[in-house]
């Protein structure tokens, strides 16, 4: 019996499990096995479970990595604030700089180092063009979630497809690849509604053991997938879960 009096508050829900979400080879068996039960919850509190396919779920993060090459290092690293309707980053506008200095590069983090050097290998390669297409790509690609959304309430699937890597220490060297590969795959699964806008709420759902020690347990979660500005839903869908469960106290 949930708080608000019912033991079946999810009884009109509708809820898809993308079936790409899971069938992915960076895919935790203990993760897996996480998010599954607490799927099965969901239909132990009234939802109606139903597999679902989208393709364009293992294509959109090319995309999306494609704009995130020239806008996000544009705005982010250059200063080279455009658009409208939107904050800007006032000190970054203050700052703006065609390219970045060796010295600057080389002050910025993993990530940052990254995002840079595919903004180089874009412009050099491809130009804006590449830019255009992928935006546009990623619009059809949006379509292809609305159109299974239109039967659904929610999509739900891991958020990220296994534990939590071991973060380097202060003191430990290792190279800008080391620190990126600790983390290559964590937007599998995340990436695809940064692009959309499709509102995606995580749910921890218990705690899964660490990849590189069995003794250490982790939290993982559950993502929960809505329509455009239907982020109700996806809160509704958590809360019922949460008020039946105490999430700190499962282990798989």
């Amino acid at each position: 019996m949930t708080s608000n009096g019912s033991s079946k508050p999810l009884t009109s829900f509708k809820i898809g499990v993308l079936k790409e979400g899971f069938e992915m080879s960076l895919m935790d068996p203990s993760v897996d096995k996480a998010v599954r039960s607490a799927i099965d919850d969901l239909k132990s509190l009234g939802a109606e479970i139903t597999e679902v396919s989208i393709p364009e779920h293992n294509k959109i993060c090319s995309a999306w990595t494609c704009v995130q090459a020239l806008a996000g290092s544009r705005d982010g690293l250059l200063g080279d604030q455009t658009g409208r309707k939107g904050l800007q980053m006032t000190d970054r506008a203050q700052s703006y700089e065609p390219s970045l200095s060796q010295e600057k590069f080389d002050s910025l983090g993993a990530g940052a180092k990254n995002l840079y050097m595919k903004h180089l290998y874009v412009m050099e390669k491809y130009g804006f063009l590449v830019h255009a297409k992928a935006t546009n790509v990623i619009r059809r690609q949006c379509r292809a979630y609305d159109a299974v959304l239109g039967s659904l309430d929610a999509l739900v699937m891991p958020t990220i497809p296994f534990p939590a890597p071991r973060i380097f220490l202060k003191d430990e060297t290792a190279s800008p690849l080391q620190r990126l590969l600790r983390v290559a795959g964590t937007v599998l699964n995340t990436a695809p509604f940064n692009a959309t806008g499709h509102p995606a709420l995580t749910l921890p759902v218990g705690f899964v053991p660490a990849q590189d020690n069995a003794e250490t347990k982790l939290p993982t979660s559950l993502q929960i997938v809505g329509k455009h500005f239907d982020e109700s839903t996806c809160l509704k869908i958590a809360a019922a879960w949460e008020r039946s469960k105490e999430w700190k106290k499962l282990n798989y």
